[in-house]
């Protein structure tokens, strides 16, 4: 995508990843969001995600009892999301037949 020295509406990478898939950068935010959310340092979360990363990031808020709220940000392809701890993890099965162990 881009070399760490450049730099784009203001914008510069911290870290340029060596694979630049879309699998690869989803799998990315969505493990970092799944670490902040089983953290437990906060109750809140806001940050900016990928949409295509919605299912998969209602998918570990359910499992691990968080409430997504998300509304479009101004840049396209991206949503301001936030999440708020309700309750304690799941520990039945999810619909899509994995098991979130512990």
């Amino acid at each position: 995508m881009s070399d760490e020295s450049e730099v784009h509406d203001g914008y510069q990478l911290l870290v340029s990843f060596p694979d630049q898939s879309p699998t690869f950068c989803h799998g990315f935010e969505a493990g970092k969001l799944w670490a902040e959310m089983r953290g437990g340092l906060s109750a809140e979360i806001e940050t900016t995600t990928r949409v295509e990363n919605r299912e998969v990031i209602l998918r570990m808020a359910t499992a691990e009892g968080w409430e997504v709220r998300r509304t479009p940000s101004s840049v396209d392809g991206w949503d301001l999301t936030s999440m708020q701890k309700y309750g304690p993890a799941s520990d039945t099965p999810n619909p899509h037949g994995l098991r979130v162990v512990r």
